[in-house]
């Protein structure tokens, strides 16, 4: 069969730039996978996606002109029902013929087949394929609407003034060509054409495109359009590269400059890019002002010096539109910019005048919450937490109490109150002109970042305690109002917080700032139970502690999931270990589990839960004068021997140490429960043993329940 080229285009209003790259992919997988289950995509077939700031489109290289026939087997009817005793058609045959569309004709066609132990008359019936025109028409239409749904959609009125249609944006143009020939396609109101129209300002009519394959040339060359997002993407960053290069300067941060880089990509066609300037004085300014007035305001692209990675006083333009007159561009674009930053400038000044201490002061007009209180109140809860955590950590709580009292004290600053972005960064540049300490001026710039990147150590143990205690006052404050994150919502970040508890918590471990063992660690639900005291609200939730606690405990778990197996992470969390030791015992137990010693663990921990599941124990001690066999007394003596060590080597955080240790305490409790019966008729002796047994299930499974676990090559 025949194949033909197939390029489809839905020109619309201005589609969201941050969402362009996705909303393409949408387009391109709803469309090929419509073609692709109509079997109508040739086997040699290349498939090229396009999308501008006012396009989506696909063009298939080789699609059939229709789908293949197919031979379907249907079930008729029972065959004592469609024939008679004579094997003669029945009426109700006849009639289930035609209602397939059949006749009389096709009755040598019905064969009798054996079904579940009765016969049954079936026929083959051939369908024929659908035309390239319908399937496309399908395809259009499920593809718009797998757009709308997904996507942030409007309602508008079509030009006919009565009907409305639900697309992502106003639907202006549609292209449906099948090599040469136009497919009669109606979607949103709108009947297809082999035209499209060009770029905005340089082309902006209507172009013929007069095959599919010939789409992205004509477009380019007459339309002054590149419409393949990532050929668009490649160049302008070649072109950004190139004009950095000319004047011995680099792009900067490769995370920042690609995100900005697809944006950008998302809102121009025809892109040309130019090198702007600006004031030196405007260097003065925070580096991070300027930055974030660039990219984030602007969508210029800063440069920064090879050598120091300093930022410069040029910045890169991307504009839509190519001119002869450079100058024009780039100087428009030098007049919008010098008005934001001289705004900055004064801000900053301004801001410089007034006192961090000052600042502190007014917080208590600034409402950190309607049912919780203002900003100021939090900052008191802040220094509580930290000084507490400094003095866990042994380190300076004045320095931790100072962080505190001045990590929201840029709130009611100008900078902040044009840049909110730069909230805690403008907080670290007032704090350094204060003269404050180093470790205070970082505290305040790490205090909302996502993560923490670096060991805690006692250079950066102040960022740390802020960073802390921003998030578990956080948590604790809107979970006891009732606040918490629900399937995809979480508008306050809690999940993040979260999470950046769990972090840090890793990197004071990794800086040996808390030493994996259980002397002088942070207790998360005593640090919890802390925070909430500090409410003095009614109506807050008394059960917040236990349940933040296990919301941390749940993000930890997920999070875990993608580096160990769920049996390993349910025995560990089944005891709420500190969150500093929750790694070493995962690691101790996933070296455990490959080990032979694994089995006899798991079936005396087993048989040991049997016997106390059968009887409540109803003592709570043990009588050595009630011993009357050898193994018992072996076993005994084993754990009176052991029990002082263990505890030691527990404290001392050696997980592995304790598992061997106990595993001489598990052979004699085989051999103890091999040999002797536990459920005697005596009671005193039975409950004697149980009690014994009660011990050496809290030895086995004192910092992960082993019954959680399960071994593969054992049959437990």
């Amino acid at each position: 069969m025949r194949t033909k080229a197939l390029t489809i285009e839905l020109l619309t209003e201005e589609l969201p730039p941050k969402k362009l790259l996705e909303i393409e992919n949408t387009f391109t997988n709803s469309i090929s996978l419509n073609l692709s289950n109509n079997n109508v995509i040739g086997v040699n077939n290349i498939t090229n996606c396009y999308s501008t700031p006012r396009r989506l489109a696909i063009s298939f290289s080789d699609v059939l002109e229709k789908s293949p026939d197919v031979t379907k087997k249907e079930k008729l009817m029972p065959k004592k029902i469609g024939l008679t005793e004579n094997n003669q058609p029945t009426q109700a045959l006849i009639k289930k013929l035609y209602s397939k569309g059949l006749d009389e004709k096709h009755l040598s066609s019905v064969k009798i087949e054996l079904n579940e132990q009765q016969e049954y008359l079936t026929i083959e019936n051939s369908i024929s394929g659908k035309t390239i025109q319908n399937i496309v028409q399908e395809t259009i239409t499920t593809t718009i609407q797998n757009i709308s749904n997904q996507y942030q959609s409007m309602r508008y009125q079509l030009p006919d003034e009565v009907n409305t249609v639900k697309f992502i944006r106003p639907a202006r143009n549609l292209l449906v060509l099948f090599g040469k020939e136009l497919l009669d396609i109606s979607v949103l109101g709108i009947k297809s054409s082999n035209e499209t129209i060009g770029h905005r300002f340089m082309s902006n009519s209507f172009i013929k495109i007069d095959h599919a394959n010939k789409y992205e040339d004509i477009l380019e060359t007459k339309g002054f359009v590149i419409p393949s997002f990532i050929k668009r993407k490649k160049y302008i960053l070649n072109e950004l590269k190139e004009k950095a290069t000319q004047i011995n300067s680099i792009l900067g941060n490769h995370e920042e400059l690609m995100s900005l880089l697809d944006e950008v990509t998302a809102t121009v066609e025809y892109p040309s890019v130019y090198i702007g300037e600006f004031d030196k004085e405007f260097l003065e300014l925070p580096r991070e002002c300027l930055i974030l007035t660039m990219r984030s305001h602007q969508k210029y692209f800063p440069l920064f010096e090879k050598e120091t990675n300093n930022l410069i006083n040029k910045f890169l333009i991307v504009s839509n539109v190519y001119s002869g007159k450079e100058e024009n561009i780039i100087t428009g674009n030098q007049k919008v910019i010098y008005p934001r930053l001289s705004d900055a400038k004064f801000f900053y000044e301004t801001d410089n005048i007034v006192s961090l201490d000052k600042r502190v002061l007014k917080l208590k007009n600034v409402i950190y919450h309607n049912k919780i209180g203002n900003q100021l109140e939090r900052v008191e809860r802040l220094r509580i937490i930290s000084k507490y955590l400094a003095n866990k950590l042994a380190t300076d709580p004045i320095l931790a109490d100072r962080a505190a009292m001045l990590s929201k004290s840029d709130l009611e600053s100008l900078m902040v109150g044009e840049f909110p972005e730069l909230q805690g960064i403008m907080g670290s540049y007032y704090a350094k002109q204060n003269g404050e300490s180093d470790s205070i001026v970082d505290a305040l710039k790490n205090q909302y970042i996502n993560r923490f990147d670096q060991p805690v150590t006692s250079k950066n143990i102040i960022s740390a305690i802020l960073f802390l205690s921003e998030r578990i006052e956080k948590v604790i404050s809107l979970f006891s109002i009732k606040i918490y994150p629900s399937g995809e919502k979480d508008p306050y970040g809690l999940r993040r917080a979260a999470i950046g508890i769990i972090n840090i918590f890793e990197k004071m471990v990794e800086g040996k700032t808390l030493e994996t063992n259980y002397s002088n660690y942070i207790d998360i639900l005593e640090l919890s139970e802390l925070t909430l005291s500090l409410f003095h609200q009614k109506n807050i939730d008394l059960e917040t502690p236990k349940k933040a606690v296990d919301f941390i405990h749940d993000r930890y778990k997920y999070q875990l999931l993608n580096n160990f197996n769920r049996d390993i992470i349910e025995s560990t969390f089944a005891k709420k270990p500190p969150l500093h030791l929750i790694l070493p015992i995962l690691k101790t137990l996933e070296i455990f589990k490959t080990t032979p010693k694994l089995s006899l663990f798991l079936i005396t921990n087993k048989r040991i839960n049997n016997f106390l599941k059968q009887d409540n124990l109803s003592t709570n001690y043990f009588e050595e004068k009630l011993i009357d066999n050898d193994a018992e007394k072996i076993l005994y003596d084993a754990f009176l021997n052991t029990k002082h060590v263990l505890l030691e080597l527990l404290q001392l955080g050696k997980f592995s140490e304790y598992l061997e240790l106990t595993y001489s305490l598990i052979y004699k409790t085989d051999n103890f429960l091999n040999k002797v019966t536990i459920m005697t008729t005596d009671n005193r002796i039975c409950n004697n043993r149980l009690f014994l047994l009660s011990k050496i299930r809290e030895i086995i499974n004192n910092f992960a329940d082993l019954s959680y676990l399960n071994h593969e090559n054992n049959n437990i």
